[in-house]
């Protein structure tokens, strides 16, 4: 008699799993950045449109697409560095489930790190922090 395979168990092939996902989402983060990165750059270089003022800085700081994507490229930020972290660590030649252990918890603390950085851009979010407004 043979056994049928069961969908509900793990996965034990080759490229699924924890590691191919990371390492996909390792090179997609990375991607992003780079990309992120040359467009700062560009919109740096020609973006002379004269005096700026540090509140009309503010002002387009607070608009709901720049909040939006300061939260995107935390998330992006948090996890390319952290799954870098891991993938030094493994390189030291730890197990599978030390592996496991040590995605999840580099993922906690990747959590913990963005519910942070919320907090420094709540002023942002809530426009407590708009020019005007009575915040000390």
């Amino acid at each position: 008699m043979t056994s049928r395979p069961r969908p509900w168990r793990r996965s034990t092939s080759p490229g699924s799993g924890i590691g191919m996902w990371s390492w996909l989402l390792q090179r997609i983060t990375g991607l992003l950045l780079v990309i992120y990165l040359f467009i700062h750059l560009w919109v740096l270089h020609y973006s002379n449109t004269g005096k700026v003022t540090f509140d009309q800085i503010l002002l387009r700081l607070q608009s709901p697409a720049f909040v939006v994507f300061d939260l995107m490229l935390l998330a992006i930020v948090i996890f390319h560095a952290l799954n870098g972290v891991r993938i030094v660590i493994i390189d030291f030649g730890i197990g599978n489930r030390a592996q496991q252990a040590l995605f999840w918890g580099l993922m906690l603390l990747g959590l913990a790190l963005f519910l942070f950085g919320v907090y420094a851009l709540w002023p942002f979010i809530t426009q407590s922090g708009a020019p005007g407004s009575d915040v000390t």
